[in-house]
């Protein structure tokens, strides 16, 4: 009998299976993945930072706030935390793979964040419990659906964050396959953490260049001074005054 397709943590030997609607049409990962296979991934542990509240001004700016009765419910991650780079360089593999489109990534794809309370008057917020706060992170705490992946950082106390989002996306690509080989990358290529968390504003500006220059990843992760934006023509059509193409 032929067995299914697994994905296995290292340390503590859980097995997740691969899905088979994710098998039909294998993934062609960029050529430096071939190199990475022997690289540690699972587990995980991982010490948690953050800015303070994620608010946004009249402009439509990302800004983190340390005011604790602003009305807004998720904080806004440490350049420099391990999840916050994941965030990124998970987003820079999608788009640089084309599974994602840059209009995907709206704002809650773009900010890595984490909720922390219901309500600026929940008196069980963990706004300054988890500051600093260590997480160990196995299979079993990495959920995937069809369109998201999320990392349970700890169930009990509801607290989790979203990598990405995105309609069908896991009908495209493995999500755990992918986030754990991007562990692995971080792993073989450890220079690479530190030019995700130069970036600024999350990576808002990369990320046409990063869908554009696929070939080069992950080498594509700075923008070069000579790169110019392609710009696609919009067709011409002749149509009735309705809007019928005619």
């Amino acid at each position: 009998m032929r067995q299914s397709k697994t994905i296995e943590c290292e340390q503590c030997g859980h097995k997740q299976p691969v899905k088979k609607s994710d098998t039909r049409q294998p993934t062609h990962y960029p050529n430096i993945f071939n190199q990475v296979s022997n690289q540690k991934s699972l587990p995980l542990y991982v010490q948690l930072n953050h800015r303070g509240f994620w608010t946004t001004n009249s402009n439509g700016d990302h800004l983190p706030s340390l005011d604790e009765t602003c009305n807004r419910n998720s904080v806004m991650l440490s350049s420099d935390c391990l999840l916050y780079v994941y965030k990124l360089a998970l987003r820079h593999l999608l788009l640089s793979m084309q599974i994602v489109q840059p209009s995907e990534i709206d704002p809650a794809n773009l900010v890595p964040h984490v909720v922390v309370r219901k309500s600026k008057d929940d008196p069980f917020s963990k706004y300054k419990s988890i500051q600093d706060e260590h997480f160990f992170i196995s299979t079993e705490d990495l959920s995937t659906k069809s369109d998201f992946i999320m990392i349970e950082l700890d169930k009990k106390r509801d607290l989790h964050m979203t990598l990405i989002y995105s309609k069908g996306i896991g009908k495209k690509i493995n999500l755990l396959e992918a986030f754990t080989n991007i562990i692995k990358l971080l792993n073989y290529r450890p220079e690479l953490i530190a030019s995700y968390s130069s970036l600024e504003y999350f990576g808002f500006k990369e990320m046409e260049y990063w869908y554009e220059s696929g070939s080069s990843y992950p080498n594509n992760i700075l923008i070069p001074n000579d790169y110019v934006k392609i710009v696609n023509d919009t067709p011409k059509m002749n149509i009735t005054s309705a809007g019928s193409v005619i």
